[in-house]
């Protein structure tokens, strides 16, 4: 029996009763994020097999991120939230058996409208802003924990592929990029979430500027449908040719009509965030990031610039020509 509803029950009670999902009171106190909205994926869906190649060849597939952690946690190295893996859970040889066992759960929440009213009265990143994206970050370990405990009182197992030793942010070095060995824009993608942007970013029925989560289960829930797999679907640029305002907007020029350098981001993403983390101190909290699987601790407020102000930042704007 499909627990879908239940999943988006217990979320939204999460959200209504964490402290975490909300701002100090310094700077209004106001929620994080409204409702948020679930996509299911099946753990052998044949998109996955292309995200080796419009990401990059070392991106894993559900049944290579889960079998690697269960290994990992069987062996004592790693203490992920997989429930109590039978002794076969970590050496499948079989993947594509296993994939058919599997489900990704994929989740998008979207800011509330104070959050995107500040961001988008300023061309410049806003020290309530990049305040939020760092409670974001910390609300999500909450997440991360309390839906790993629900599904494992529930008697299904599951695991965070944030959370987990084998995910890492990655640069090629033949093409200067920064890729994702775990990206959760495209499993979101796969659920039927939302479809990517100029900007690369994922444009859902609640706009792009959102934050998303993803878990993958042995949990019999009802995969969601993708509407269609045009990547880009809830673009107005890629639509009419027009729009581009996200890269008008975008302080590094990292972002233009034609290209995204992901590399020039993050510098960017450091630059801007220089210039308000000197107020910020007092409220942040530290944030751990994989990168080339070695843990890195960072302070994110990030640059963001991009997803405000702009027809798709709390919409998708090709909702009404569907």
């Amino acid at each position: 029996m499909a627990i879908n509803a239940d999943v988006s029950r217990f979320l939204k009670d999460l959200l209504d009763s964490s402290e975490l999902n909300r701002l100090p009171v310094e700077y209004g106190g106001h929620r994080l994020f409204k409702e948020p909205v679930i996509g299911v994926s099946a753990g052998n869906d044949p998109i996955f097999a292309k995200f080796k190649k419009v990401v990059t060849p070392t991106h894993l597939t559900p049944a290579e991120m889960w079998s690697k952690s269960a290994s990992s946690k069987r062996s004592g190295q790693d203490d992920l939230p997989i429930g109590s893996p039978q002794p076969d859970a970590g050496t499948w040889s079989d993947l594509a058996e296993l994939a058919a066992r599997l489900k990704v759960l994929s989740i998008v929440f979207p800011y509330t409208r104070s959050i995107l009213e500040d961001g988008s009265r300023s061309t410049k990143r806003t020290p309530l802003t990049g305040l939020a994206l760092n409670c974001a970050h910390v609300f999500h370990t909450e997440v991360y924990e309390k839906m790993g405990q629900f599904f494992i009182d529930s008697g299904y197992r599951i695991m965070a592929p944030q959370k987990s030793r084998f995910h890492s942010i990655l640069l090629t070095f033949s093409k200067p990029h920064l890729v994702s060995v775990w990206s959760e824009r495209h499993y979101a993608f796969a659920a039927g979430l939302g479809t990517f942007g100029l900007a690369e970013h994922l444009i859902t029925e609640h706009g792009c500027n959102v934050r998303l989560a993803s878990f993958i289960t042995d949990a019999p829930l009802e995969v969601t449908p993708r509407v269609n797999d045009d990547p880009f679907a809830n673009c107005l640029h890629f639509a009419t040719g027009g729009c581009a305002k996200c890269a008008a907007r975008c302080p590094g020029r990292a972002l233009t009509k034609d290209s995204h350098s992901k590399v020039l981001c993050e510098f960017t993403r450091r630059k801007v965030s220089a210039t308000i983390r000197e107020e910020l101190t007092p409220f942040l909290k530290p944030v751990n990031r994989h990168v080339w699987y070695f843990n890195m601790e960072d302070y994110a407020i990030g640059c963001g610039i991009c997803q405000f102000d702009v027809p798709c930042m709390d919409r998708n704007p090709m909702a009404d020509s569907k």
